[in-house]
């Protein structure tokens, strides 16, 4: 996304201070107190002197005159409303053999679209080398970690933490505990794992954390991260061709690394998670009923919000059936769990 600033006119004659995204699809509006999607085919641009107007059809418009502005526009969007060269485009429709034709195209690439991109994704994302993984996560932690007030602390204590559960691997994994009061935890290609404060303070024991982790660390170990994030790639290239500027479009997810944040895995992702993780805290002898219970809490608090959603329940999301196969899991595995002094040590430290 490409960020301009200019004027936002309301239909009430106010004036205010907005923030312009540009993206592949639509225009992404901020001002002070609210914010727009403004998506293409409702919107027109004209050029006058260096300042780009833009009119949207409820009668709202926005002027720009930050230099750049008019060529990214016309990058993202040069066939439409939004280029203001643009010129409309008359003729008879076409018939016969060439409409036959276009239409057979119109269907392979939505057919591309719908089945052959997340193919490609999840296979390359699957064979990225180990030392790409490892690049591409760094690059992504490095961008990000200015957005967060990193307690150092806890951070120390979480990765002590997590050394009692890792297990021999390609990947060193880094976790880090982020003041914020945001129920939520994700991955990172390569080994780096987020978890927010907020989605500490809803947990009860050292072994939900540790089930968290295995879980978390499961989608680095087993690819799910590079395999999403792949799929997310693969889709910008296929826009990318159809405007031409593919490594705009790379440029473009470069910049917009906290993307990672908010992935979304598919739900076969979630369960092979979930149960690889749960076959590392057997082999740690950690109860694991530590992650049933954070996922029973979350679920709960959705409920008793009226159904508000977590962050972590909607980037991983926790149907019945997925808390469901956990039960029956652990039923048919039973343990004898252990203490861990090291853990429970941490837990002390990170909790508290």
């Amino acid at each position: 996304m490409q960020i301009f600033y200019g004027t936002l006119f309301t239909q009430g004659g106010e004036s205010l201070p907005v923030e312009i995204g540009i993206t592949l699809y639509h225009l992404e509006l901020k001002t002070d107190y609210s914010q727009f999607i403004w998506k293409t085919n409702q919107l027109r641009s004209n050029e006058k002197a260096d300042k780009i107007t833009i009119h949207h059809e409820d009668g709202m418009w926005i002027e720009c005159t930050q230099p750049g502005f008019k060529d990214q526009l016309i990058k993202y969007h040069p066939k439409s409303g939004l280029n203001p060269n643009a010129k409309p485009q008359f003729g008879p429709a076409p018939f016969g053999k060439i409409s036959l034709v276009i239409s057979g195209i119109l269907l392979a690439g939505i057919a591309f679209y719908w089945w052959g991109i997340p193919a490609i994704g999840n296979w390359i994302g699957n064979h990225l080398p180990v030392s790409v993984e490892k690049e591409l996560g760094k690059n992504m932690f490095d961008q990000m970690k200015g957005q967060w007030a990193i307690d150092k602390d806890r951070s120390q204590a979480i990765q002590e933490f997590y050394k009692q559960l890792q297990e021999q691997s390609e990947y060193s994994y880094h976790v880090v505990v982020v003041k914020e009061d945001v129920v939520n935890a994700f991955a990172m290609p390569g080994g780096y794992i987020v978890v927010y404060d907020g989605l500490l303070k809803k947990m009860k024991n050292h072994e939900e954390l540790a089930g968290l982790l295995a879980h978390e660390s499961s989608h680095v170990q087993y690819h799910h991260t590079s395999r999403t994030l792949c799929t997310t790639l693969a889709n910008y290239l296929f826009f990318s061709a159809i405007i031409g500027d593919i490594n705009g479009v790379v440029a473009i997810l470069a910049q917009n690394a906290d993307q990672i944040k908010s992935l979304s895995y598919s739900r076969d992702l979630e369960t092979e998670a979930d149960l690889k993780g749960l076959e590392l805290l057997y082999r740690k002898n950690i109860d694991p009923k530590g992650m049933l219970g954070l996922m029973q809490t979350l679920k709960q608090e959705e409920l008793s919000n009226g159904g508000t959603i977590p962050e972590f329940a909607s980037t991983h999301p926790l149907p019945d059936s997925r808390i469901s196969t956990l039960q029956e899991y652990i039923k048919q595995h039973p343990i004898q769990a252990k203490k861990d002094s090291v853990m429970e040590a941490c837990w002390n430290r990170i909790k508290f």
